[in-house]
């Protein structure tokens, strides 16, 4: 019994580490995903007080990060909580390029919306790829539409 206590609590802790390192985004790279979404205030984050605020990677974000086949272009997709008070997620896409110094930030994609970006495809000069989106009558928790977007990677 008392291994099985003790079992419950490491993962009880072990959880938000492992959810934490889910959401933090992967590959070459990664630095340069990470100080954009943490210091871009386009991004409309908010400490607890209501200031301004870089976003947080943690368990209310999820940044992930695709790369072109040539291994130069590399596109973001952020699904997170912008405000630490409430729980409206928000969606956001950025573009980089590897350059002679390492990756560097290109673009903001504006315009888009929904949740969680799926079915990423390069496709030459553009990046396709699938949101989720709300119809009428969704509840916040669960979007059942579908839209397409193509973004030019330039």
């Amino acid at each position: 019994m008392k291994k099985l206590a003790m079992l419950a609590a490491v993962l009880a802790f072990a959880t938000p580490a492992a959810a934490l390192a889910e959401s933090a985004p992967q590959g070459p790279a990664a630095g340069a995903v990470k100080k954009w979404f943490t210091t871009d205030r386009s991004l409309n984050c908010y400490d607890r007080q209501g200031n301004d605020s870089g976003c947080e990677l943690g368990l209310d974000a999820n940044v992930f990060v695709k790369y072109a086949p040539a291994g130069d272009t590399a596109v973001a997709f952020a699904t997170y909580v912008n405000d630490p008070t409430g729980n409206a997620e928000q969606f956001a896409v950025a573009v980089f390029r590897k350059g002679p110094d390492g990756w560097r930030f290109v673009r903001n994609v504006p315009g888009l919306g929904g949740k969680s970006a799926t079915n990423v495809a390069f496709l030459g000069d553009k990046v396709g790829f699938d949101t989720e989106v709300w119809r009428k009558n969704d509840g916040h928790c669960c979007p059942t539409g579908r839209k397409h977007w193509t973004v030019s990677l330039r």
